[in-house]
C-alpha cells in the first residue's frame, strides 16, 4: 500500500482550516491521504474540551459522521499488526523518558505496517525510528533526507 497517513495533529489542523495543509494536501490525490481512528478519537477527546458549544459540535459531527464516510477504506484501525509495530517502536523508544504521546505512536505504528507516509510536523523521537516516511507540510520537509 502507498499513501499519506494524517497524523493527529495534521487532523487537527485539517479540521481547524489550516491553509498550509489544506494547500499541501490539494496537491495530492484525495485518495492518496488516509487516517485513522485513533487520531479521530484524540482530536474528538480535544474537541470535547472546546468552551464553544457551537465549535466542540461542528468537530464532533465532522470526526463521527464526515470524515469516517469520507475516507471509507482508507481509515485505519489499530489492529494486530500495528500493536505489533507499537510494541516493537514502544520497546526502542523505551530507553529514554518518553518525549511522545502514545496516540501519536500508535498512528505511527500504523503508518509503518500498512506502509503510508506519515504527516506530521517533525519531533525529535521520529528520528529514532527506523524506516518512518514522514513529510512534514509545515516546513516542506520529507524525510528521511
Amino acid at each position: 500500500m502507498s499513501g499519506l497517513l494524517l497524523g493527529t495533529v495534521a487532523l487537527r489542523r485539517f479540521i481547524a482550516g489550516d491553509p498550509v495543509l489544506h494547500d499541501w494536501l490539494e496537491q495530492r490525490p484525495d485518495d492518496a491521504v488516509h487516517l485513522t481512528v485513533v487520531s479521530i478519537g484524540e482530536v474528538l477527546a480535544q474537541a470535547e474540551a472546546k468552551r464553544d458549544v457551537v465549535q466542540r459540535r461542528l468537530w464532533a459531527e465532522r470526526l463521527i459522521n464526515t470524515i469516517p464516510a469520507d475516507f471509507g477504506p482508507r481509515l485505519h484501525s489499530f489492529d494486530l499488526p500495528a500493536a505489533k509495530q507499537w510494541s516493537a517502536l514502544r520497546a526502542c523508544l523505551n530507553s529514554d523518558p518518553p518525549t511522545f504521546v502514545e496516540s501519536d505512536l500508535a498512528v505511527v505504528a500504523i503508518a509503518l505496517d500498512r506502509r503510508l507516509d506519515y504527516i506530521a510536523p517533525r519531533e525529535s523521537w521520529h528520528d529514532r525510528i527506523s524506516g518512518l516516511r514522514q513529510h512534514d507540510p509545515w516546513t516542506a520537509t520529507s524525510y528521511p533526507t
